[in-house]
């Protein structure tokens, strides 16, 4: 989409000599070719080089000092060699007076951390950037209740990635953020958690600014701040622990010594995430750093959903007590004296529904009152909505979810919902 952007009066700029403005912070040169005519040049040299810079002006022509080529004047075009050095712009003199130039109109983009599990620990300003949005592109760690938070028409995209397949790579990700922002575009990037904690923010932040888009991070609330309060477990402590170390157990390049694991327990507290198949070697580097065999481990899975799971135990024993569990990713492993202080049953395991698993199917579009009021009490749930008039975006949403995870407490919330989940569930056509 174009617009158009007042830069200058045309009886201001002097002939043939370039003239410096600025748009959207890019930085131009503009040269009147006669009283009728106006060249707009801008500078994309890498090193930053060009017209109003360095290069110089003779006759019909513009030359940049590092590299061979000439844009002419006269028609804008870049004589030689190399046409990536510079773009023109198109422009336009109002009523003999206004010069004015098309600039496309561009998006914006929001990183977006979603917090985990928990539908009511989403910021507001996250839910704000969500009901905004026009492209949201969410992962699989995020909780899809959070997707209803989305106006109609909203394009709902799948990002989603496990341990052993990505639905989308992460570059290829970059890119449709790109894409859907040059749309003049309001986009949500939702991740779980934080997207600044191994989150891979700072690649999406470099394929964004490589491209020019304007973006925001917000900040959501992290695994490990989540997972522990709902586990009951604090992660510092003033007798016990005075530091907090947030680690994957691995890195893209090197490799982190039995010193480096120890020292994020000695006094401390560490916090592992995706730590799930790495957990017998962050035991054995703890155990050769010198660590004691007796010191407590909690592995927590999906922290803070109704759905979660913890073991307690010991280097020498947690992980002989995770193989015979049913825990499975995404799960958090807390290693410190803090697990030891922290009691076996947490407040939110005390909660009336902790556990209980609920499907919820209605005719009308979700209340997320009614959502907190499950969830709230520690219940897990899902909304499902059925009828002709449902969000049909939800369909395949569902489908996936389901596949994933059970819930074997149905609830229709209105008498005639149970009919329409039958069809529905049949494949047949739905109606009100």
């Amino acid at each position: 989409m174009k617009q158009k952007k007042f830069i200058a009066n045309f009886d201001d700029l002097p002939e043939k000599i370039g003239y410096e403005c600025l748009i959207d912070g890019e930085k131009l040169a503009v040269f009147r070719l006669n009283e009728e005519e106006v060249r707009i040049i801008s500078n994309v040299c890498p090193h930053k080089q060009g017209p109003l810079a360095e290069g110089t002006v003779s006759g019909e022509f513009v030359f940049c000092p590092l590299h061979d080529y000439k844009i002419s004047l006269v028609d804008g075009k870049v004589q030689e060699p190399d046409e990536g050095c510079v773009k023109t712009y198109d422009v336009c003199i109002e009523n003999k007076k206004s010069l004015c130039v098309g600039v496309t109109e561009m998006g914006k983009v929001y990183l977006v951390g979603a917090g985990s599990g928990d539908p009511e620990l989403l910021t507001l300003k996250a839910l704000r950037v969500l009901q905004q949005a026009d492209v949201v592109l969410y992962d699989r760690l995020v909780n899809p209740l959070l997707l209803y938070h989305t106006k109609q028409g909203a394009k709902l995209v799948f990002c989603g990635k496990s341990p052993d397949r990505h639905a989308m790579r992460q570059e290829i990700i970059g890119e449709r953020l790109v894409q859907e922002a040059e749309k003049n575009q309001v986009i949500v990037r939702l991740k779980g958690g934080d997207p600044g904690i191994f989150g891979r923010v700072a690649e999406e932040i470099t394929q964004l600014e490589k491209a020019k888009i304007a973006y925001e991070v917000v900040p959501g609330i992290t695994a490990a701040s989540a997972a522990s309060c709902y586990a009951g477990i604090s992660l510092t402590d003033r007798e016990a622990s005075s530091h907090v170390t947030l680690s994957t157990a691995h890195r893209k390049t090197g490799a982190l010594t039995e010193d480096d694991f120890a020292s994020f327990v000695r006094h401390g507290t560490a916090c592992f995430y995706m730590g799930m198949e790495n957990l017998p070697h962050i035991v054995r580097k703890l155990l050769d750093g010198g660590i004691s065999s007796e010191m407590h481990v909690a592995v927590i899975s999906w922290g803070s959903y109704g759905r979660q799971k913890m073991i307690k135990s010991t280097l020498a024993r947690i992980e002989r007590e995770v193989a015979a569990s049913d825990l499975r990713n995404p799960a958090l492993i807390l290693i410190g004296e803090v697990v030891a202080r922290s009691n076996d049953v947490s407040w939110f395991m005390k909660l009336p529904l902790f556990g209980q698993r609920y499907l919820l199917v209605s005719k009308n579009p979700v209340d997320f009152d009614v959502i907190t009021r499950f969830t709230g009490q520690g219940a897990d749930v899902w909304f499902v909505q059925v009828g002709e008039k449902r969000d049909i975006r939800f369909d395949e949403i569902t489908k996936r979810y389901l596949n994933e995870q059970s819930y074997p407490n149905l609830l229709f919330l209105e008498p005639d919902a149970k009919v329409l989940w039958e069809f529905q569930a049949r494949g047949k056509k739905l109606h009100s």
